[in-house]
């Protein structure tokens, strides 16, 4: 009988041949899933990108740019900023002693004193810079700008080539205002003051959070010229109305909106190159030791998750962008979030900056910009009354439409009575009413109260210093 054959005989597939096609299955299946995990995430991000079209939001810097207000040439003062960057990135003083721009330059401070040995080499400073301050001139009835939008394939060679000729003009006319003030000129240094915040609105609606701060700072430069105006005289009422103007101007147009969309949008090109194996070298630098991973072995699903979660949480900032206490509140949530994310999300880690310190700042120029608002109607109630107000409320409805708000707890504004007149003023970022300490160095913490200093006329005047200076200490 023919043998049977043997069910029983045994596999002659090597051992490690079996394991090696177990681990091959199991990486189709894991590249499979990953694969399907990636297309469920970039479905997701597709979906969230339509939403936002939907609701009108814009997600390319394009659609930023159409919904800028455009303004005719004659409106426009960004194009007087453009006809003279060139002089203003060159403004170096010869003497060292020029205010604010001078390497030396000593504190033009209106409420202790001004040293006498910088006038003269600030005088001839500004006469040298006759014609370019001329130019400037032509702001005076400009109040907003709207510069172009450089837009490259890579987001990092977007350049923003007028905001150092904006900070350069900023500091000019502050340096105007203070020469005018060591002459008596009130009123000559309220309208450089009014210059000042038409400077900082060249910048209105332009979509860069570095453009905001740099609006901040010239918002910020111009309050301190009204404070040392008011400081040292009786401006007339009309310019008082026309600085009240100005101002109510700069709170209308102050926001972080357009920044945080064009954040949005920044970062979701970024990833967009990484998905595409496209990164530019300035985000190899910002990931350090991933920068040198092969694109292909960032999976899919990684990118766009991080790019939906970012996206989500820049949505936080831009909806609450025009609510100053509410973006404080936005930012507190988003640095939050961001602390703890978990591994997997250490792309949103390396590109997502914490934004807090920007809200802060920009919710602190809202704050000065009320006080200061403020203060300019009490100044136009005390030269009606002969007094300044004890508290904000005689001041509406007559003076202010209603009264003003601090940003930073929603209560109004504080008022207190000091020996050589009123402050008025905002807690500040810490919180804290210091009772109208808005110097830095009267509390010792930078979270100081916010606010202006309004003198009684009996209290203004010029001071001037017999100091020496530093060198020849």
């Amino acid at each position: 009988m023919a043998d049977m054959p043997n069910t029983e005989r045994k596999s002659h597939i090597p051992r490690w041949a079996k394991v090696i096609g177990l681990l091959l299955v199991l990486v189709f299946v894991l590249l499979g899933t990953i694969r399907i995990l990636g297309l469920a995430a970039t479905r997701r991000w597709e979906r969230y990108v339509a939403k936002l079209e939907a609701e009108g939001q814009p997600i390319t810097m394009e659609a930023i740019d159409a919904l800028r207000t455009p303004l005719p040439d004659e409106q426009n003062g960004a194009l007087v900023i453009e006809g003279i960057c060139n002089e203003l990135q060159k403004l170096k003083p010869e003497s060292k002693y020029v205010f604010v721009l001078g390497t030396w330059a000593p504190d033009a401070d209106f409420f202790n004193g001004v040293p006498r040995y910088a006038i003269e080499p600030t005088r001839a400073f500004l006469a040298e810079h006759a014609e370019l301050l001329a130019q400037l001139e032509r702001l005076a009835d400009k109040p907003f700008g709207r510069f172009d939008l450089v837009l490259e394939e890579n987001p990092w060679e977007t350049l923003l080539p007028h905001l150092s000729p904006i900070r350069a003009a900023c500091k000019l006319e502050h340096v105007v205002g203070i020469t005018r003030l060591t002459k008596g000129d009130c009123e000559g240094a309220a309208h450089a003051a009014v210059l000042q915040f038409n400077i900082a609105g060249t910048l209105n609606e332009h979509p860069a959070i570095v453009a905001r701060l740099v609006e901040v700072v010239g918002d910020v430069l111009a309050m301190q010229t009204v404070e040392n105006t008011l400081r040292v005289g009786e401006p007339p009422e009309k310019v008082l109305l026309e600085l009240q103007s100005t101002i109510a101007g700069r709170l209308d147009a102050a926001t972080m909106r357009w920044a945080f969309q064009a954040e949005r949008v920044f970062q979701s090109v970024i990833l967009d190159m990484i998905a595409s194996g496209k990164v530019p070298k300035e985000m190899s630098e910002v990931l350090g030791d991933f920068g040198s991973i092969p694109q292909s072995f960032l999976p899919n699903v990684l990118i766009r998750s991080s790019q939906l979660r970012g996206a989500e949480m820049m949505g936080w900032l831009v909806d609450a962008a025009d609510d100053p206490e509410a973006l404080l509140g936005a930012a507190r949530r988003s640095d939050a979030e961001l602390a703890r994310l978990p591994k997997s999300q250490f792309l949103l880690k390396l590109y997502l900056p914490s934004l807090s310190r920007a809200c802060v700042l920009h919710v602190k120029c809202i704050a000065q910009l009320r006080s200061t608002h403020t203060a300019l109607a009490a100044e136009r109630y005390r030269m009606q009354t002969g007094t300044l107000p004890e508290s904000l409320d005689v001041l509406v409805p007559e003076y202010l439409a209603e009264l003003p708000i601090d940003p930073f707890d929603g209560k109004p504004l504080r008022l207190v009575q000091t020996d050589e007149g009123i402050i008025i003023y905002s807690i500040g970022e810490d919180g804290i009413d210091d009772e109208g300490f808005v110097a830095e160095e009267e509390t010792g913490r930078p979270g100081s109260d916010v606010g202006f200093r309004l003198n009684r006329l009996e209290h203004r005047g010029l001071i001037l210093t017999d100091e020496k200076p530093p060198e020849e200490e």
